[in-house]
């Protein structure tokens, strides 16, 4: 992981130094209990490291991905509160305190691992959760792949930036994505 962390962090200063520039640095060891605490599961060693790489972005920073920002430790925590809160007054069907919602987008879609394995079977899956209150199938078997995939796919020219950064080929994307975890992505949704 902490490879790909490195590998990430040399493309995002030399390829996107304006989100560089507003991201927040790792998160401490303090801010790693408090979200270990707050959650009340224990998170992926994955995400601590990327946590501890970049603990998360400011508001007004480009977006990190797809149109996403990357979250930190007290987003995340903010995010499952919020969840929670819209599940308990009935705003929402769809909600499991094994979700852990690492990226957010401007229309409120999350990125979730699903440290639990409460939707198939398989802790550690990405999916993304709408805020239409869908679910869908996951693209990921674990954040380590999802990085995986970013880096080398960042590092071989498969994503532009206008603004954002959106693959320049889905369909070379999804291949990729087989090739480093095979039988993902799951197809159809859930």
């Amino acid at each position: 992981m902490e490879t790909l962390i490195r590998r990430l962090d040399a493309w995002m200063a030399a390829h996107r130094p304006a989100l560089y520039a507003r991201l927040k640095p790792g998160a401490t060891d303090k801010e790693i209990a408090a979200l270990r605490r707050g959650l009340g599961i224990a998170p992926p060693e994955e995400l601590l490291a990327l946590l501890r790489w970049r603990n998360g972005q400011a508001a007004d920073a480009p977006a990190f991905q797809h149109n996403r920002a990357l979250c930190g430790t007290a987003e995340i925590l903010s995010d499952r509160q919020m969840y929670r809160e819209l599940l308990a007054a009935g705003d929402i069907e769809h909600w499991n305190d094994g979700w852990i919602p690492f990226m957010r987008s401007w229309g409120g879609d999350v990125l979730c691992i699903d440290a639990a394995g409460t939707r198939r079977g398989v802790p550690g899956e990405l999916f993304i959760r709408t805020s239409d209150d869908e679910e869908y199938s996951p693209d990921y078997p674990s954040l380590r792949a999802w990085l995986q995939v970013f880096v080398e796919t960042l590092e071989t020219g498969l994503w532009r930036d206008d603004g954002d950064l959106q693959p320049t080929d889905e369909d070379t994307l999804r291949a990729h994505i087989g090739k480093v975890a095979p039988g993902y992505p799951v197809a159809g949704d859930e």
